[in-house]
């Protein structure tokens, strides 16, 4: 599994379209726009879980007062079933999404030769995944911003300037 993961990173395509700025800001954007959308789905999934549960009390509540009423044809339906999708396909496609910001920033780090910019995007994981530091608004928008930009700076560049200045031209 290691050695996979290894060869998807030293993919050669990968690093050639991650070293594009514009290629690299437009992958992290789209996995971003995922780790914003999908806490709505999970909330929507947890919503209609909540109103399963109470179609299915609704349903066990006349169950038992048509089996009192000695009516067992009404016992035998139901009145509500509301399906709901788990929650676990949102979470688990946020989750995905946000490694997807790991490994491409690592891939980038690489490139750039700044490895410490890996750890902005597992923070931003942390952020969106851990009870209770989750409630803390836009740290995950921070760091992702704070990745985009160290990232697409690229390299630092050094310029060494002669301090002497001296006109070394011959001719006089």
């Amino acid at each position: 599994m290691k050695e996979k993961i290894k060869a998807l990173l030293e993919h050669p395509k990968l690093n050639e379209y991650i070293a594009n700025p514009m290629i690299f800001v437009a992958i992290y954007a789209v996995f971003m726009a995922i780790t914003y959308i999908m806490p709505y789905y999970e909330f929507s999934a947890a919503a209609g879980h909540a109103l399963n549960d109470m179609a299915t009390a609704l349903n066990q509540a006349s169950n038992e007062m048509a089996v009192a009423l000695n009516q067992s044809n009404i016992a035998q339906n139901q009145i509500a079933h509301i399906p709901t999708s788990s929650s676990i396909f949102p979470f688990t496609l946020h989750v995905i999404a946000l490694l997807v910001l790991v490994l491409i920033t690592y891939v980038k780090a690489q490139q750039i030769e700044k490895t410490w910019i890996t750890i902005l995007p597992l923070l931003a994981l942390g952020f969106d995944i851990l009870p209770l530091i989750k409630l803390i608004p836009l740290v995950p928008t921070g760091l992702h911003v704070a990745t985009i930009i160290i990232a697409v700076k690229g390299k630092d560049q050094v310029v060494y300037v002669d301090a002497t200045n001296k006109d070394e031209s011959k001719g006089e």
